[in-house]
Parts: structure tokens; sequence; C-alpha cells
């Protein structure tokens, strides 16, 4: 199953059980994964907090946030040598993709 989803964690952590604490003193314990990129980026964080970085999706819904960092997504793959899954790949380059292959045809 880990094989599966060697292409998330170019991204993205392991499922991991993280407390965040609301302002109001609450205490929530959550299962999720962070997003590397967004949590080590200073300017997102200050503008977004923390918490914007910590994902509780499956596998479908983190690939949707890689659309935001394909091009670092695309380079570590193939710098891992791991197979990009096609739920991570943009709309707009998966047409241009399917519209080279059309006009091959």
């Amino acid at each position: 199953k880990k094989r599966n989803t060697k292409d998330l964690l170019t991204i993205f952590s392991d499922h991991i059980t993280v407390k965040f604490v609301s302002t109001d003193g609450k205490v929530e314990t959550k299962v999720g994964r962070w997003c590397t990129v967004c949590k080590e980026d200073e300017v997102f964080v200050a503008k977004n907090g923390k918490r914007k970085a910590f994902f509780l999706g499956r596998n479908s819904s983190c690939r949707q946030h890689i659309h935001v960092h394909y091009d670092l997504y695309r380079e570590r793959c193939v710098k891992q040598r791991i197979v990009k899954n096609h739920h991570a790949v943009p709309r707009d380059i998966q047409e241009e993709r399917q519209a080279v292959k059309q006009k091959g045809k």
C-alpha cells in the first residue's frame, strides 16, 4: 500500500496525529498529512497559519493540492524515479497532452 503513495510523499508527510489548540484553548486531535512545502513556507504560514498546511483528506484530496506545487512534484518524482499519479497533474496540462496525442493520430 505504501508504494501506491510514494508520489504523495514527495510533497506530503506520512499520516500523522496532531493536536491543534484553538484561541479559546480547545484542543482538537486530528489525523492527516502535512504539506511540507506549505508548512516550510514562512510567507504562507504568516498569511494563513500553520493549520492550513495540514490536510485531513484522503490521497485524492492531497493529489488535488499537489496541483499548486506541480513543478516541484514533477521534479521530485523524476529525481526519485517515481511514477507521477495522473490525479496530481493539473487539468490544463492533461488537456494539453491530450491535444498533442490527438494531433499525432
